[in-house]
């Protein structure tokens, strides 16, 4: 009982490469890294814009909460001597 892997038949690519020379299959090769790195180049600058972009909101966001707490020291400064002065008559 042993197990053969019946043989497939050649793929397209195989045809292909058995009946091109080896200039043509070296510029295939090379059209198809060009074409490889334009597209992580792009995948590449769409990340980096996606990421900029969160960063952009969380740096607006932490501002925002900056000057929140800003306002909010203030205001208990403000309510604080307001507070002792009431108590404190000079």
């Amino acid at each position: 009982m042993s197990s053969q892997i019946p043989e497939m038949p050649p793929s397209e690519a195989h045809q292909k490469a058995d009946n091109a020379s080896l200039g043509e299959l070296l510029g295939d090769v090379t059209r198809d890294l060009s074409t490889l790195m334009r597209q992580e180049v792009e995948l590449a600058k769409a990340e980096a814009k996606q990421s900029a972009t969160k960063a952009g909101k969380g740096a607006g966001m932490l501002g925002g909460a900056g000057v929140a707490g800003h306002f909010v020291l203030v205001f208990l400064s403000l309510a604080l001597m307001f507070a002792l002065g009431a108590l404190m008559p000079l």
